[in-house]
Parts: structure tokens; C-alpha cells; sequence
């Protein structure tokens, strides 16, 4: 499958767009992510028009949350937040193309991320009856340097591997990591697009 994720950056018909070139077969949204200047985590704007537009042309979806997780508190409001979106704008329908934790920004790259973002993980699997489809988004490096891989293979946490390459390292070096989907290119107007393996 070709799967795009988009955010606020993408106009309201690019959906329609995307599925009119032929080759969308699933898309990825932004959900939100937290305000550096309030500490509040808010809505990505174009959200809502863009899960509508999913829904209109018949197109599975996931969710993503751009973490800026400065410790475990801050990974389990992020979890909360997620879950109460989910319950109040999808009517608490976990998306059928996951959940995924976006670890791209500085104040993820700390020690101790990995932790926080799976206990954080492992939480929301209780309240979604043991789901597993929440994982994490990051580049190849980043998972080589931050994360633990092997226990990423223990508990089935899923990966999103972002790196802009003529292979997926990820599947081809770390085989029984359950890597989902690799994001190999970017469009104009910033627009990703990712292959997709299957749960």
C-alpha cells in the first residue's frame, strides 16, 4: 500500500487530490502535538477536515501524536490526550492504520525516551483491549541511538521507520522488529509518503 501522512501543512482537497493521482490507499494524520509556549498539547488544525475527508472517499487512516515528551509525566499526558481525542472525535474507534508516537523533535532526543514512550505504550494497550497497533515514528537513527530495539521486539511495539534511502534498513538489519511502515520520500509541499507493510 501507498500511504501519505499529512498535518496542518496540507491544504483541505489534498486528500481528494491524492486519490485522484491513483495511487493513495491509506492516510496517515497529524493529531496534535504540544504548545511550547503554553504546555498545552492542541489539535493539529486541519484535523478535523482531514479525517473527514478520509471518510468521504472510503480510506483507512491512523492517528499520530508529535511528541514533546520531556520526561514519563509529560509521555502519559501525551497517552491521555490521545485517547480522550480518540474517544471524543473518532468515536473511541482505535484508526485501523495505528497510533504512532512522532519522535523527531529535540526534546526527544534525550536518554531515558525510550522508557517513557513505552510505558506510555503499554498503557494505552490496557485501556485499547491490548491493542497492537500503537508504535513509534522516528528516523533509522534515532532508533539505533535511542531506543531498545530488543525490547521493542519483546513487547510487539510496532515501527514507523523514516529514512530516506534506497532500502529500509530497518526491516532488512533488525528482522523481527514488527516495522509497519517506511516513509521513504517527501513530495512537494511537503508531503511524505510511506510504503506500507501490514500488521
Amino acid at each position: 500500500m501507498s500511504v501519505f501522512d499529512l498535518s496542518r501543512w496540507q491544504p483541505a482537497d489534498r486528500i481528494e487530490e491524492l486519490v485522484n493521482g491513483g495511487n493513495c490507499d491509506g492516510v496517515i494524520l497529524k493529531l496534535g502535538e504540544r504548545n511550547t509556549k503554553t504546555g498545552e498539547i492542541e489539535l493539529d488544525p486541519m484535523f478535523i477536515t482531514h479525517v473527514n475527508e478520509a471518510v468521504r472517499f472510503g480510506l483507512p487512516y491512523g492517528i499520530y501524536i508529535m511528541s514533546r515528551a520531556i520526561d514519563a509525566k509529560e509521555a502519559m499526558e501525551e497517552a491521555e490526550w490521545v485517547n480522550d481525542r480518540v474517544a471524543e472525535l473518532l468515536n473511541g474507534q482505535e484508526p485501523l492504520l495505528g497510533t504512532w508516537f512522532d519522535l523527531e523533535r529535540p526534546e526527544v532526543k534525550r536518554d531515558g525516551i525510550y522508557e517513557d514512550i513505552a510505558e506510555a505504550i503499554l498503557t494505552m494497550r490496557q485501556w485499547w483491549n491490548d491493542s497492537t497497533k500503537i508504535g513509534i515514528y522516528a528516523s533509522y537513527s534515532y532508533f539505533e541511538n535511542f531506543l531498545d530495539i530488543n525490547d521493542m521486539v519483546i513487547n510487539n511495539i510496532p515501527v514507523w521507520n523514516a529514512q530516506y534511502a534506497p532500502v529500509d534498513s530497518m526491516t532488512q538489519n533488525y528482522p523481527l522488529v514488527k516495522t509497519v511502515l517506511w516513509q521513504f520520500t517527501t513530495h512537494n509541499d511537503y508531503q511524505d509518503e510511506n510504503v506500507w507493510y501490514g500488521w
